[in-house]
């Protein structure tokens, strides 16, 4: 399988960083450097962020799948089956600031199927979070109650006890989002 992020598309990124930063000088929050040491610094300062901010999401939530890989890691399955899996709430994808969709691979077991119990607890998840970023922090949030494990490494192990458990915090969870949601809390 190969890795989903494709991070050839370097125009669109120099684009957007590039508006945001004329944006942001434009508001006053950012002051323009008056030399091309001081550019150059702030450059450098900003390309570390960057790669500290990419590293953080990289530890966080693994790597991305794109449709294509996807359907590769559910035993080839067609992209409709994919795109039904995601309507019935049953498959995580995120959609990134750029309009790209990606599927988390950390919702996929290695054997060609998801991890055991994530269907039921996306299902439980999806139609309450505010959007499927929300979901996919819950998932890779630490436990208290499991030591500090997250929900998906809690269901990678397979025992059905514990994805009771998180079945059931993903159920109370959503209900605290959709009254949060609908104004009732």
């Amino acid at each position: 399988m190969t890795a989903v992020i494709n991070n050839s598309d370097t125009d669109a990124f120099v684009e957007h960083f590039t508006t945001v930063l004329r944006e942001s000088v434009a508001s006053g929050e950012l002051t323009v450097p008056t030399s091309d040491e001081e550019v150059r610094a702030a450059a450098a300062v900003a390309t570390e962020a960057i790669a500290q901010s990419q590293r953080r999401l990289s530890d966080r939530f693994g790597r991305f799948f794109t449709s294509e890989t996807a359907c590769e890691a559910l035993q080839g399955i067609s992209r409709q089956a994919l795109k039904d899996r995601v309507d019935n709430n049953r498959l995580l994808r995120v959609e990134t600031a750029d309009g790209k969709m990606l599927y988390p691979e950390l919702q996929f077991d290695g054997t060609g199927a998801m991890v055991q119990g994530l269907p039921k607890v996306l299902k439980a998840l999806l139609p309450a979070a505010a959007d499927e970023w929300t979901v996919l922090y819950w998932l890779t949030a630490p436990l208290d109650t499991f030591g500090g494990r997250t929900a998906i490494d809690v269901l990678r192990r397979g025992d059905a006890r514990d994805a009771k458990a998180i079945l059931k915090m993903a159920k109370d969870d959503a209900a605290v989002w959709h009254d949060v949601s609908h104004g009732d809390a």
